[in-house]
């Protein structure tokens, strides 16, 4: 069963992408979601394979790698655990899985990634939320915007996907509730667009 985590300490230099401006926007994210519709239930350490990637975040978890996840592998290996906790959420009926992540998903590929590679004593740290899958989105997008390795594709089709499920096809209301330009959040739906065998030509997003 999951163990309750400790207060993390104060991010140490050294955590790359997860230092500077994308901490605080990711604080900052919880904070302008937390208008009655997020509730911070607790923190816990919780074994990765219980835990699955909320199919509405914008990032393609089957495009991380190693590579990709190094400089985080080698903080969480260098700090001896994760220390910027992931949001999650409680889901029923899934026999496999206990929580999604909503925003983390580098942080939860790392650390299965550890466990499976001679660090089977990490856990994933995370903070559980209540919330619906349009804050989730929110949520979610405010992290990645301040990610470079989430690419333009990535998020197009996510907005996309999101302009039907949570809004409705209302482009205006969308922009509004995400703080977008109209137009800009207009030509990111167009890249959303691109054939997928057009796509395909390229190594990654």
């Amino acid at each position: 069963s999951p163990a309750p985590a400790s207060p993390p300490r104060q991010a140490a230099p050294g955590l790359g992408p997860l230092r500077g401006t994308t901490l605080l926007n990711r604080e900052s994210a919880l904070a302008r979601v937390a208008s009655g519709e997020v509730r911070q239930v607790t923190q816990l350490l919780l074994d990765p394979a219980r835990v699955r990637v909320w199919a509405g975040n914008a990032r393609s978890y089957a495009h991380l790698s190693e590579e990709s996840c190094r400089e985080l592998i080698d903080s969480i290996i260098a700090e001896g655990g994760q220390k910027v906790p992931a949001v999650v959420r409680r889901i029923e009926n899934d026999p496999a899985y206990d929580y999604e992540v909503i925003a983390g998903t580098r942080r939860h590929w790392s650390i299965a990634w550890l466990r499976a590679n001679s660090y089977p004593q990490f856990q994933f740290l995370a903070q559980v939320a209540q919330l619906d899958d349009e804050a989730a989105f929110r949520l979610a997008d405010l992290e990645n915007r301040a990610r470079k390795d989430v690419s333009d594709l990535e998020r197009a089709r996510n907005y996309a996907l999101a302009l039907k499920d949570h809004y409705g096809n209302h482009l205006t209301r969308m922009a509004e509730r995400l703080k977008l330009s109209k137009g800009w959040l207009s030509k990111m739906l167009r890249v959303a667009t691109i054939p997928d065998a057009v796509v395909a030509a390229f190594a990654s997003p």
